[in-house]
Parts: C-alpha cells; sequence; structure tokens
C-alpha cells in the first residue's frame, strides 16, 4: 500500500471536477486496497481458497457506496458494447424485482445471484466494490457450507482474522476521506443502487452535490 493512501484519496478528491477525476481516484485507492492484501498474505504466508471461476460468494448480499457504485456503472457504460449494456440493464431488472420485496435480514439469509456474474465470472471484476474486495476464504468447504445453509447468519466461515482485520481498518480509512469531505457513504444495496445509477443520471450529481443519490434504494 502507498506511504498515505487515504491522503492521496483526499488530495484527488479535492482537486477533482470531472466524474473521471472522481473515478480515477477511487480506481487509486482500489489498487492500494489490493496491494495490501496481497502483502499482508505475503507477509502471513496466507494461502487462499478463492479461485477463478469460483462465484459462492457472487450469491450474498452486497452492499456498496455512492462511488463504487458510479465507478461500476462508468466501466458499464464505457467498456460494453450497447447490447451488452442492455442484458445488464435486464439482469438488473430481475434482481431488483426479486429483492424489492425481502427485507435486508431476508435478503442475507437468502441466495440472490449478482446480477453481474456472468458464465462464472465476474464482469466488472477490476471494479468490484470494496465488500468484494475484502471477502476472501481459507477454506472452499467453508464457502459450500454457506451456500447450501444461507439462513445460518451466525456462521463464521473461514476468512482470515488478520488479513480481515487489516482490510476492514484500510476500508474504514479509504472511506472517511469521503465523509470528511461530505459526500454520502451510506451503504446500498449494490444492484439496486445500480440500477438506479444507470437509469438516472442526475444520481451522480446529487452525489457530487452532497446529497443522497439514490432513490427506494434499501440499505444495511
Amino acid at each position: 500500500m502507498p506511504t498515505n493512501p487515504t491522503a492521496e484519496l483526499v488530495q484527488r478528491l479535492k482537486n477533482a471536477t470531472k466524474p473521471e477525476d472522481f473515478h480515477s481516484a477511487l480506481t487509486h485507492a482500489m489498487s492500494a486496497l489490493s496491494s495490501l492484501s496481497e502483502g499482508v498474505c505475503e507477509h502471513f504466508s496466507i494461502t487462499l481458497a478463492c479461485k477463478t471461476r469460483c462465484f459462492l460468494c457472487c450469491y450474498l448480499r452486497v452492499l456498496a457506496q455512492p462511488p463504487e457504485v458510479f465507478l461500476i456503472a462508468h466501466h458499464i457504460q464505457t467498456r460494453f458494447t450497447q447490447p451488452e449494456v442492455e442484458r445488464v440493464r435486464q439482469r438488473l431488472a430481475t434482481h431488483c424485482a426479486t429483492v424489492r420485496p425481502l427485507t435486508p435480514a431476508q435478503h442475507f439469509r437468502t441466495n440472490v445471484v449478482c446480477p453481474l456474474l456472468h458464465e462464472g465470472q465476474c464482469r466488472v471484476y477490476s471494479v468490484r466494490p470494496f465488500g468484494c474486495r475484502y471477502h476472501h476464504s481459507l477454506d472452499f468447504q467453508a464457502c459450500q457450507f454457506s451456500y447450501n445453509h444461507p439462513e445460518d447468519v451466525d456462521y463464521s466461515g473461514a476468512r482470515h482474522p488478520t488479513l480481515l482485520e487489516q482490510l476492514d481498518d484500510a476500508r474504514s480509512s479509504l472511506c472517511g476521506a469521503y465523509k470528511d469531505l461530505g459526500f454520502d457513504m451510506a451503504p446500498y444495496e449494490l444492484g439496486s443502487a445500480l440500477a438506479d445509477a444507470l437509469d438516472r443520471q442526475v444520481a451522480w450529481r446529487r452525489w457530487r452535490d452532497h446529497k443522497k443519490p439514490f432513490v427506494n434504494v434499501a440499505g444495511a
């Protein structure tokens, strides 16, 4: 991780004038978090069970902060073909219809596939939110149990405590940079917030102007 990634993020945000500036600031912060994860794993000789095309955790309820949602929306709008964008919109519509009747507690206890998962892989992996970045496992069987028993929310799983603590502290520090500058950093259900971000361009402008960006989107 850079010497002081939070200070760098603050400076980038203060100098940001265009959406791309905000997206670039978050991308650098995410890179710092990835570097931290790799460094902790190397230092403590941690071997993760996470593998390509292992997508059991992609059925969990994911919460994301507004800048993460807008970065993903920007990635979809600029990197996907128009037919691909439309397919994502359709999957998001199905996702929203599935989760809308559920309370947050019910959603946490229900397997709901992420609308960004396609053929076993995340379509936005390079810009995935912090909630996905620091989720990890030391044991595939633990993931399988959690997937088979989503109602067991007390199951601890098999995450490495030191890695989890380091990543959580770094994430809190980076999120705090946005909060200190007056930006909304409330957690929102990823699929519902992303659907709103793609449908309403005003959502980003509201967030930039230090207002609540999303309409009728469930939070934590």
